[in-house]
């Protein structure tokens, strides 16, 4: 009797480099990812692999390192989103901007109850070679007349009313830095969708509404139609053998496992066709989350945008 020895090969380890991990490839980007998850300091909607790596993308293609990313970059209704505070750090640091001034006008009130309609928040920003300055305003009224003041959330009072006066900053900063939206990578600013009340972007298939056709938010969003011979149709279900115990059949998942939502945002980015992307869009698996098929969708439309190019 002879034994064979398997020969496993071992991932080589993630350098460093003057002290900061240096991430060369998308399978080094992932093994970092999942140390994240495992260590517990993943912030709070980020807490998969695949989602931190999404982030981690995101906060690259801004200019910021990893773990910045992860402090920077979050998710609110299901899409990934920017904190104020990094959005006016990376705008300030910008060689664009000639003006960022903020300020007040109207009385305070002790507490968010006591605020006049009138009291408002003011952002004024300048982009050089841009004609005359944006100045956006925010005010109580404003927040009033979008549901938003002293709004309660799921935990209790929702910061409209602990913090009113900065809730009011970050809605005039949102509308002010649209005009560095570029720089922003057109992320939305989480601050600015704090109480918004967004519906889901699909309603939920059930057995009485099975989904019905190419019916894609993907192909939606970009007015087009998936080609009828691409579509990704469901396959045969296999019955089982003569004599087969059906408690100890393999499943069909079992088989042929369900793609992560890291290999699909890997199709996704190479893809050579809008006909592939929305493809593989169609073949997500329907016990993908919302969050996670909502970041498929925009790796799908930022692809799109790339092949137009």
């Amino acid at each position: 009797m002879t034994t064979t020895a398997i020969a496993t090969k071992e991932k080589p380890p993630i350098s460093l480099e003057g002290g900061l991990v240096k991430l060369n490839t998308l399978d080094e980007a992932y093994r970092f990812a999942q140390n994240i998850v495992h260590s517990g300091l993943a912030p709070y909607g980020v807490d998969t692999p695949e989602k931190v790596l999404i982030a981690m993308q995101h906060g690259a293609e801004l200019g910021l390192k990893p773990l910045q990313s992860l402090n920077h970059i979050c998710v609110i209704h299901g899409k990934p989103a920017i904190y104020g505070k990094a959005a006016a750090a990376l705008v300030v640091s910008h060689p664009q901007l000639e003006i960022f001034e903020e300020w007040f006008e109207g009385e305070e009130g002790d507490k968010a109850a006591d605020f006049p309609d009138d009291f408002t928040a003011v952002c004024k920003v300048k982009r050089r070679n841009i004609g005359q300055p944006r100045v956006e305003r925010f005010t109580v009224r404003d927040a009033k007349r979008a549901g938003l003041w002293m709004k309660k959330s799921s935990k209790g009072d929702s910061a409209w009313v602990t913090h009113p006066k900065d809730m009011l900053r970050y809605k005039a900063r949102a509308r002010a830095l649209v005009l560095f939206a570029d720089i922003l990578i057109g992320l939305p600013m989480y601050e600015d969708l704090v109480g918004v009340d967004i519906p889901q972007a699909r309603a939920p298939i059930t057995e009485e509404a099975p989904h019905q056709g190419p019916r894609d938010p993907l192909a939606e969003d970009l007015g087009l139609k998936l080609d009828p011979e691409k579509e990704v149709k469901p396959g045969p279900k296999k019955k089982p053998k003569k004599n087969e115990d059906p408690e100890l059949r393999t499943s069909d998942s079992e088989d042929k496992p369900a793609k992560t939502l890291m290999e699909l945002v890997a199709e996704v980015n190479t893809a050579e066709t809008k006909d592939d992307v929305m493809r593989i869009y169609a073949s997500r698996p329907n016990s993908m989350s919302q969050e996670d098929s909502d970041l498929l969708h925009q790796a799908g439309l930022e692809r799109m945008e790339t092949i137009n190019r």
